[in-house]
């Protein structure tokens, strides 16, 4: 399908295909959806919040030998090294990540506070429910249909692991070091 158009926020108006300034327009569009995915869904959520967090609890709330320490360590391999170099490398002022995006040090500064202020854990098929998109356009988005798909994978997968050591789930919950885990996201 085509595009009917594309909101420019500093202009306040919608330019449609045809007008003078569309093909302007577009790569503003496709700049900003790169720099969303890149800075904010894959560096700032799925390192420095979602993995980061994710090492912290286990490490922090479950002993070494943990059953769920030992399921997500493969997970999390690493993890702390990456994060750590990236965060030296990429956020300050004046390194290599402010230098590729376009921001002045002030937007830049707010745009990764706006992401942590604003961020809580929600499962992934809430997270989706939670955009209210027409049901004809999530019918056929790749993110909701192949990542609830594997949502389900992982949670299968996890759960399968789990009963290994717990009968149940008033045992899984009863575990202190699993109610300790869980305390980080809350």
């Amino acid at each position: 399908k085509s595009a009917h158009g594309v909101w420019v926020c500093h202009s306040g108006r919608l330019v449609q295909p045809g007008a003078p300034d569309w093909e302007e327009a577009k790569a503003g569009f496709r700049s900003s959806m790169v720099t969303a995915v890149t800075l904010r869904e894959h560096l700032a959520v799925t390192h420095w919040i979602v993995s980061n967090a994710l090492v912290c609890a286990a490490r922090e709330a479950t002993s070494a030998d943990h059953p769920l320490r030992r399921l997500l360590r493969q997970f999390y391999f690493n993890t702390a090294d990456i994060n750590y170099y990236a965060s030296d490398f990429l956020l300050p002022v004046k390194r290599f990540g402010f230098r590729v995006f376009g921001f002045s040090e002030q937007g830049w500064l707010a745009y990764f506070s706006d992401i942590f202020s604003g961020w809580s854990w929600t499962p992934l098929p809430d997270l989706l429910r939670n955009r209210n998109l027409p049901p004809e356009f999530e019918e056929t988005w790749p993110l909701k249909q192949d990542g609830e798909q594997l949502w389900g994978v992982f949670e299968k997968y996890a759960a399968s692991y789990l009963r290994v050591f717990y009968a149940d789930d008033g045992a899984l919950h009863g575990d202190a070091e699993v109610v300790a885990f869980w305390a980080h996201f809350d």
